[in-house]
């Protein structure tokens, strides 16, 4: 565990972001308080921005944000948890969009913007990357 959280990983954060997004949405749904479907938005958005796993955690815990708020019908509260949640994480998307022109790459390789020299050179670091992969500079 120590060595995880002082390492480069990213999964420490993502786990703690989500936890505490699905522990701020169910005290949410037990009150109707708005303050607790922001703190939820804001980590989800803030698990987004840490890995693109995160989008499935801002998916699962704003899906279900969406139906209560839906059935309680306070459309607002959904509202302000996407709005702080794209507040918290929607710069790591913003800044894909304009470096690549593809807001989750690399998933999805590719952009309008993104230079042919840009192209060449992501491609060949990622072919060196890992295990199999070549030496640099082959």
């Amino acid at each position: 565990m120590t060595w995880e959280a002082t390492s480069a990983f990213v999964e420490l954060g993502l786990t703690f972001y989500a936890v505490l997004a699905v522990w701020h949405a169910v005290r949410w749904g037990r009150a109707a308080d708005l303050r607790p479907a922001l703190w939820a938005g804001l980590f989800v958005g803030a698990a987004a921005g840490t890995k693109y796993l995160g989008l499935l955690v801002l998916a699962i815990v704003l899906g279900g944000v969406a139906l209560v708020s839906l059935c309680r019908r306070r459309p607002a509260d959904i509202a302000a948890a996407a709005l702080a949640a794209l507040a918290a994480g929607g710069w790591w998307y913003l800044k894909n969009l304009l470096v690549t022109g593809n807001p989750v790459y690399p998933l999805v390789f590719g952009g309008k913007w993104l230079t042919p020299y840009a192209n060449a050179a992501i491609h060949n670091g990622l072919s060196a990357y890992g295990v199999g992969g070549g030496s640099p500079g082959s």
